[in-house]
């Protein structure tokens, strides 16, 4: 080949390499960005935080089995915050209602936690009436 042929092929070869590099690189950036966006548009919110004090509470009809937990409570809204200190007792025996229901087997899989974490929804919000609980994050979380 001649000299000025080389020059051509090395500059067709460097042209189509980075027609491939910029390809690939806006790819990614879209690819990417794309992403980013929708997790962006499905971020909530969190609403107001409410830590409970720990509970241990005997499982099912066992003297022997227990559940220690304590967990946060995501509110709609901070009255419900100043309701729930209100109303600890109605809170603490809604809770102790709950877990005292339970059984080993149910809690072992995140199934039995979630259905946990619905009754509780449920109980807690039965008695308030300045807004609701939405829901519940577990800090601790012991059974035997």
């Amino acid at each position: 080949m001649k000299p000025e042929g080389k020059n051509k092929t090395l500059i067709i070869i460097l042209a189509v390499l980075l027609i491939v590099i910029i390809s690939v690189a806006a790819f990614m950036f879209f690819y990417f960005f794309s992403q980013n966006q929708s997790a962006n548009g499905k971020l909530e919110k969190v609403g107001p935080i409410y830590e409970t004090e720990e509970f241990t509470v005997n499982l099912g009809q066992s003297t022997s089995r227990f559940i220690k937990v304590d967990f946060a409570l995501e509110l709609t809204n901070t009255k419900v915050k100043k309701e729930l200190e209100e109303k600890l007792p109605l809170l603490k025996d809604a809770v102790i209602f709950v877990l005292s229901k339970q059984n080993v087997e149910a809690l072992g899989t995140v199934e039995g936690k979630e259905e946990l974490k619905e009754q509780l929804i449920e109980n807690i919000n039965a008695f308030l009436e300045k807004g609701e609980v939405k829901r519940i994050y577990f800090n601790n979380f012991i059974f035997t």
